[in-house]
């Protein structure tokens, strides 16, 4: 497993595997959490005012979710 974990105001960090999917992580006051099981699965959670839960499985599907202020969820 994969354990990445960042603190900045406004940080962007974008990362590319050896799958060649592209992850794109964003907080702002809080930690972004990224982890990777055997399975190839992706789990991205930023904590801040709004939760964004993004999931990417191995088809390449993405599931978007962000809760609290505004609420999106995009799949």
């Amino acid at each position: 497993m994969t354990y990445q974990m960042e603190n900045a105001w406004e940080t962007t960090d974008q990362k590319e595997n050896a799958r060649g999917m592209t992850y794109q992580m964003e907080n702002a006051w809080e930690t972004t959490d990224q982890k990777e099981n055997a399975r190839g699965m992706t789990y991205l959670r930023e904590n801040a005012w709004g939760t964004t839960d993004r999931r990417e499985n191995a088809r390449g599907t993405v599931d978007q979710k962000e809760n609290v202020r505004g609420t999106t969820d995009q799949r």
